[in-house]
């Protein structure tokens, strides 16, 4: 039940300090990661959080649904295509987008290009499980 809050707590930390930095413009359409987000992400990654985005890097992908059927079929696809499963968040009614939030993670490189292109296929194979890829973040490696 601890490790649940935290990890709630931890997820609704990142929704609300990052994601408002980024601007409207940044995020939407809503089922999309737009490529200025992936210019940001790099760019505070390497100049804020000292990272070598040249190296492996663990990155996690948020998605969204209203109901947590979806995101338990979508975690079960994205498992078998190799990423690890995190957490799942309860948003309340309060949030901008009620409903839940599957945390998936991945070690991996990428660059700008490679970024944009996972988000895409990720964006894709979200829509197929009735789910919508909200954001990704990027942290060091385990």
């Amino acid at each position: 039940m601890r490790r649940r809050f935290v990890n709630q707590f931890a997820a609704s930390i990142f929704l609300s300090l990052v994601v408002p930095r980024l601007g409207a413009d940044e995020v939407t359409p809503p089922n999309n990661v737009q490529p200025a987000l992936v210019d940001w992400l790099f760019e505070d990654a390497t100049s804020q959080r000292q990272l070598d985005t040249k190296g492996p890097l663990l990155w996690s992908y948020l998605f969204h649904a209203e109901q947590l059927g979806p995101l338990e079929s979508l975690k079960t696809a994205l498992e078998g295509d190799g990423y690890r499963f995190k957490t799942f968040i309860r948003l309340t009614e309060r949030s901008a987008e009620p409903g839940y939030m599957l945390v998936m993670t991945r070690v991996e490189r990428h660059t700008v290009a490679s970024l944009n292109a996972r988000n895409a296929a990720l964006t894709g194979t979200a829509e197929r499980h009735r789910a919508a890829y909200r954001y990704m973040d990027v942290a060091a490696a385990p």
